[in-house]
């Protein structure tokens, strides 16, 4: 039994030193790709547009969308064992921090690794979630652009009432997936494709609980992100506000950029975003 148990801590001791060097592996070529594309002299330059107290609160806010993200993983797994915010915290900057440095957003596929990596959980379950993720992520994108569209049009009551099915849709969802995914699941070839399908549900919301806590932290995330981009806008730009969040829209949700943000207000955003996920590395692992 104490070998077992020194080699058990040995193990998981060569897993936490190779954890944190990929995550300053990623943090190191993070900076070059940022120092290549946009230059850090250049970058530092329009950081005297801003106060001292300014940048640390935006660099605050970015952080605590990190951290709501983080939330919504502790908070949807807190049952199993071994889940603790703060390496959920750390998964989530790593797994940001893959995305934006491998093409395609294929970096995707590092959450699940991720996920196996730090809680021992399956990959074709956390797969699941990360399906669920992403699609509570593009509803509410697609909400939120609608939401100031049909502000900016003032649009009838109609397309307010389509909008809040469609806010609702996710409840829906989950009222009847039973129903309907096990008659998928049915239809598949009996053995693996079966167990892998079940295995891919099982990281789906069961109940309605989780499933409105998950989509109530993934507004509270988009909502924080959206305004912020807005707030970085009107600061280097003459819109005004419903502009300032129509194009912090698509900055945040959609990819684009309208021609009328200048470069500045972008390499800000990039300094601002590569300080948050360079503080990955720091963060220890939690026992």
């Amino acid at each position: 039994m104490p070998h077992s148990t020194t080699s058990e801590h040995r193990d998981n001791k060569e897993a936490s030193w190779t954890t944190r060097l990929i995550g300053l592996t990623l943090v190191f070529a993070y900076v070059i790709v940022v120092h290549w594309v946009w230059g850090w002299s250049e970058i530092f330059n329009q950081w005297r547009n801003w106060s001292i107290p300014e940048l640390f609160a935006v660099l605050l806010l970015i952080l605590v969308t990190y951290l709501i993200r983080a939330i919504r993983i502790w908070d949807y797994f807190r049952r199993d064992p071994g889940v603790k915010l703060l390496n959920c915290l750390k998964l989530t900057l790593l797994h940001n921090l893959a995305n934006n440095l491998l093409p395609m957003r294929s970096g995707e596929a590092s959450f699940p690794l991720l996920m196996r990596s730090y809680f021992g959980l399956a990959m074709s379950r956390t797969t699941g979630t990360l399906l669920w993720f992403r699609f509570l992520d593009f509803l509410v994108i697609l909400l939120l652009g609608a939401a100031i569209w049909m502000f900016w049009v003032k649009v009838n009551t109609l397309y307010w009432i389509i909008w809040l099915i469609a806010l609702c849709s996710p409840v829906l969802a989950v009222s009847v997936q039973g129903l309907l995914l096990n008659g998928l699941i049915n239809r598949l070839p009996q053995g693996k494709m079966q167990r892998l399908a079940q295995s891919l549900l099982s990281g789906m919301p069961q109940d309605m609980p989780p499933l409105l806590r998950s989509l109530a932290l993934t507004w509270a995330n988009w909502s924080l992100k959206l305004s912020l981009f807005a707030l970085i806008i009107l600061v280097f730009t003459d819109l005004n506000t419903l502009d300032a969040l129509a194009d912090a829209y698509t900055e945040a949700g959609m990819g684009a950029k309208f021609n009328a943000v200048d470069q500045q207000r972008q390499d800000l955003q990039a300094a601002l975003k590569a300080d948050a996920d360079a503080a990955a590395s720091l963060i220890p692992d939690s026992k």
